[in-house]
């Protein structure tokens, strides 16, 4: 999963809290985050400093269960092209398939699955990190109450704009331990709502989302779906793997390099970060390997470090596990990796 947030999807939290009298400019530089990109198309927003500033909402405007508003200052273009996308699908069940492909283009305030029970078809968002946690663990339900909420209002605002003479949830159910703002929430959904639930879910009736939608418009849906496409893709090559290679080549001298290091350096947790390496194919045993034969074979070429320095510099204890390790990797031993470095010039050894 990528972890940024889309800043112009932020821009839906700094409605809400103009809306309710607040001065959003400063919530969201208490917060960290720079209001100055907020309309910039990609720039987006740690999301950590996301989930802050809705956080210091909440303290600052003391309205615990404010999230359904998010529904209502909801705007197309504050979602990339996934926004248009949705509204130029052929049905809602298609626009809400593009939710649940694209939705990581806005980050993971738009994770969700899809699928069909007993003639619904359920939406239901899934939190995928376990460092944080996405229902309230309290009566006084944080930060994660609202956003919770605030996912699933801002879906059903996209299906009411695709379908103007309105739809409804049969049912959704919610996280929050709380019934308090019932009354708000029952009102926006349109429906009763359930609490205390395992995760936040929206059911609706297949009829209802299999009716064609009078504003298709199949050219305008592939074009954006084409920019969200190519979008995702190069956010994705900006993977986890090179994160991890660039905090473990900074610590590996510190001497205090471990994946718990690592794991909180990149704002996760160790099971998250191994969760994720997995996600690409690999493990970060392997990953930490990668890293450690490709600068061994630099630093063998440099004459002016001795072993031990290499040693101290690949983040080992001692200069004989260098050894076993440098051989495994490449079949020679770090004096006879330099031998043929020497022999044959820097750029004979690979």
């Amino acid at each position: 999963m990528i972890d940024t947030v889309l800043a112009s999807a932020i821009r839906i939290l700094w409605r809400m809290i103009k809306a309710e009298g607040a001065d959003p400019d400063a919530i969201f530089a208490e917060a960290g985050l720079d209001t100055s990109i907020i309309n910039k198309s990609t720039a987006r927003y740690p999301v950590e400093k996301a989930r802050k500033a809705w956080e210091l909402a909440q303290d600052y405007l003391g309205k615990p269960f404010w999230g359904v508003s998010a529904g209502k200052h909801w705007l197309p273009s504050d979602l990339h092209a996934l926004g248009f996308a949705f509204l130029s699908s052929e049905t809602l069940r298609i626009g809400l398939n593009r939710v649940v492909l694209y939705g990581e283009v806005v980050g993971p305030v738009m994770t969700f699955v899809a699928e069909e029970v007993d003639e619904h078809l359920v939406l239901t968002y899934e939190n995928l990190r376990d460092d944080i946690p996405d229902s309230p663990i309290t009566e006084t339900a944080r930060w994660a109450t609202i956003t919770e909420t605030a996912r699933c209002a801002i879906v059903l605002a996209m299906c009411r704009a695709a379908k103007p003479e309105g739809i409804s949830p049969v049912k959704v159910e919610l996280a929050q331990m709380s019934m308090e703002g019932r009354e708000e929430n029952e009102a926006f959904f349109g429906c009763p709502v359930s609490y205390s639930q395992q995760r936040a879910a929206m059911y609706f009736k297949l009829a209802d989302v299999d009716q064609p939608l009078t504003a298709v418009n199949t050219g305008v849906a592939a074009i954006n779906e084409k920019a969200l496409s190519d979008y995702l893709g190069r956010l994705r090559e900006d993977n986890l793997k090179h994160r991890v290679a660039s905090v473990i080549i900074k610590q590996l001298a510190s001497g205090h390099m471990s994946i718990d290091n690592v794991a909180k350096a990149l704002s996760m947790s160790s099971r998250t970060l191994q969760r994720k390496l997995s996600a690409e194919e690999t493990t970060f045993k392997q990953t930490l390997e990668l890293i450690r034969k490709k600068l061994a074979m630099e630093y063998i070429k440099d004459e002016r470090l001795s072993f031990s320095e290499i040693t101290y510099l690949l983040g080992f204890s001692e200069q004989s596990s260098f050894t076993r390790g440098f051989k495994l990797w490449t079949g020679a031993t770090p004096i006879q990796a330099r031998a043929y470095c020497i022999a044959l010039g820097p750029s004979g050894w690979q």
